[in-house]
């Protein structure tokens, strides 16, 4: 095993990979382990970099079946980001949702990730976890998951964004953007000024990840919501409730393209 091969690695479904004769090979072992995680940390850049729109689809089904097929719809419509939350369910469930989805959505060139449940991505070998403020810790996250698995993390006010201070983070879902039923205990909304007041705090701070808004967006508060400084928008009623879920995801994407500074 070498660091270029972790691409194929990746490709083929695995969560990691040993290096054990490249690490002792020359008499720099230090410098050899850096190489490992340089290239390990590119191969989790180049799961984000299949999500060139990044709009990201969050599911509110309330059982397998409901998940799998607004997963499935939205997709077919487009979407190439999908993170599936369902609370009330669980771990057996979970899993059963995300193991019939997995080789759907990567045949399809989408992301795959769950909510908090950082062990359902080692059970079912998907791209990685949404940890909300009161889930675990990304460091706790990243020792468990390795360096390939996406890590995002929920920020609702500036010192949210504080404790993510040089946390090994893949992106950031900011928010809520306004009122919304999908999420219980919904912090305050931020609106457009709240919006950009963060996102100029994250990025003073330092971080530099994408960052998605999300909380009761419409098609129609996208120029809204990119005028506020994110990179990106996460979507659940507005698709997940919509009469046609693929023709909305595919509308979110195609006004998303349209509006999106180049």
């Amino acid at each position: 095993m070498t660091p270029e091969r972790l691409n194929d690695v990746a490709a083929a479904g695995f969560a990691g990979a040993a290096f054990l004769g490249y690490v002792w090979e020359g008499d720099d072992v230090q410098e050899r382990c850096r190489r490992i995680v340089a290239a390990a940390r590119k191969v989790r850049r180049r799961v984000l970099e299949r999500t060139p729109s990044l709009v990201h689809l969050v599911t509110d089904g309330a059982d397998v079946t409901d998940t799998v097929e607004q997963v499935r719809q939205a997709v077919s419509g487009g979407c190439s980001w999908v993170q599936v939350r369902m609370k009330n369910a669980d771990a057996t469930e979970r899993d059963a949702a995300l193991l019939s989805l997995r080789d759907f959505c990567h045949s399809h060139g989408a992301t795959l990730i769950v909510d908090d449940d950082v062990q359902a991505v080692r059970r079912t070998i998907i791209d990685g976890v949404h940890l909300g403020r009161n889930d675990m810790d990304p460091t706790e996250a990243r020792a468990i998951l390795g360096p390939v698995p996406l890590i995002g993390a929920t920020v609702n006010c500036a010192a949210d964004a504080e404790r993510l201070v040089g946390k090994p983070i893949d992106y950031i879902g900011l928010g809520p953007w306004r009122f919304t039923t999908t999420k219980r205990r919904l912090a305050d909304p931020l609106g457009a000024q709240g919006t950009r007041d963060l996102v100029r705090h994250i990025r003073d701070l330092g971080i530099r990840v994408p960052i998605l808004a999300i909380g009761g967006i419409t098609c129609e508060d996208i120029p809204a919501v990119l005028a506020s400084g994110v990179d990106g928008i996460a979507v659940s009623s507005a698709i997940c409730r919509a009469a046609d879920p693929a023709a909305a995801a595919s509308r979110f994407i195609q006004t998303f393209a349209a509006t999106r500074p180049t």
